[in-house]
């Protein structure tokens, strides 16, 4: 498994300037050399960082010994409130920890977030000047997809992403709609037994390092929609953990989530036949939808919480007092009274990201997702 994600590499090397490619999408031939590049440049910083990850047992072996307790863990349906609630609740420094989309991509070795640390407080004390040369670049960066989905390096993001550097990560499926990519959004059906034990060694060995560093009588806080299909493996791996599951109506989440996965692959110029979109994303919404219901009716709900996405933006102070008394977790005043303000923007909020949602081809096949719904809807207690 450790080999799996330079492998996976070779793999895409050769689908990208294969003539035999899978026939449902495709890499238009200006973007091919841009894909290529990227191979290259990802493959070389993920070499890069297993070398440093490798040192960590070398000179950080303590790190294995970290205790992840009660951490919580942010799924749900994509597109229903989980990027919106897991950013409010990172907030809460005293309380929580979580990893930053810079970490992940640059820094998930020990050595390298020491490094990273020291370096930001110089920064700091300079005034700066490497955080402004960043957020300069970040504007040109996210700018096609903030709309969709607000990105900044120093933000907290899926930490799906801490297995980058072994191409177990369902996101890079934007860059790469490969079999092998959209087997993890089927974890629990499409990846092997002894494969899943595999990938979630790796992931609470990439945990505790951040803990390691960050941790200091912390609980992690984790956010992924992906890890819908994950959720027995991280049940095995983290038995007391707690799972916030946000839902949202499937006549709204499916076409924002196909809306989303189109802009991305348009903006990367990968072309993909409309009805294959379609029904690979009306099927993973489904194992989706599937697998939590599942999941609620097998284990105790001390531990699992649903949340609708209507009370995340409008009743945002309630959900989040509730996951606090649920879980006996400290209600810091200042952060009480500063959910009450992002509280009252959220309210206000209108998203940038538009899309067609009476789109009769796909809405007609949502008829089954909805009885899983309304059955996950039940268990919600904000009210």
């Amino acid at each position: 498994m450790k080999n799996y994600g330079l492998i996976l590499l070779i793999k895409f090397f050769w689908y990208t300037i294969s003539p035999f490619n899978d026939k449902d999408f495709h890499y238009r031939v200006k973007n091919i050399l841009l894909i290529l590049c990227f191979i290259f440049l990802f493959g070389a910083l993920q070499i890069f960082n297993r070398f440093f990850l490798n040192l960590d047992n070398l000179f950080f072996p303590k790190f294995k010994n970290i205790k992840i307790d009660n951490p919580f863990f942010i799924l749900g349906i994509p597109r229903s409130g989980t990027t919106f609630l897991h950013k409010n609740l990172s907030y809460d420094k005293k309380n929580f920890t979580t990893c930053s989309l810079q970490e992940m991509i640059f820094a998930p070795s020990i050595i390298q977030k020491l490094t990273f640390k020291t370096l930001l407080r110089l920064d700091i004390i300079i005034g700066s000047p490497i955080q402004k040369i960043i957020k300069f670049f970040e504007n040109f960066i996210f700018k096609n997809i903030n709309d969709a989905h607000e990105s900044s390096l120093d933000s907290p993001e899926e930490d799906f992403l801490l297995l980058l550097p072994y191409s177990a990560c369902f996101l890079l499926i934007f860059l790469f709609p490969f079999k092998e990519i959209w087997n993890f959004a089927f974890f629990n059906k499409s990846i092997g037994v002894q494969s899943r034990k595999e990938i979630l060694k790796l992931y609470k060995r990439m945990i505790q390092r951040h803990m390691y560093v960050y941790g200091n009588n912390k609980k992690y806080l984790s956010k992924n929609a992906s890890f819908s299909s994950w959720i027995f493996d991280l049940k095995k791996n983290f038995p007391d953990m707690n799972v916030v599951y946000c839902i949202r109506k499937p006549s709204k989440a499916v076409p924002s989530i196909n809306s989303v996965m189109k802009k991305g692959w348009n903006t990367l110029n990968i072309s993909m036949k409309r009805k294959k979109l379609d029904d690979k994303v009306l099927e993973m919404m489904t194992h989706y939808y599937e697998s939590a219901a599942l999941y609620n009716r097998k284990m105790k709900r001390e531990n699992f919480t649903v949340v609708k996405m209507c009370n995340i933006q409008n009743k945002l102070v309630h959900v989040i007092e509730y996951l606090y008394s649920k879980s006996n977790i400290n209600y810091d005043d200042n952060y009480k009274t500063f959910i009450k303000h992002e509280s009252l923007k959220s309210k206000d909020y209108i998203s940038k990201h538009t899309y067609k949602e009476n789109q009769t081809d796909i809405l007609s096949n949502l008829l089954h997702l909805e009885s899983h719904y309304k059955e996950l809807k039940a268990f919600d207690d904000i009210k």
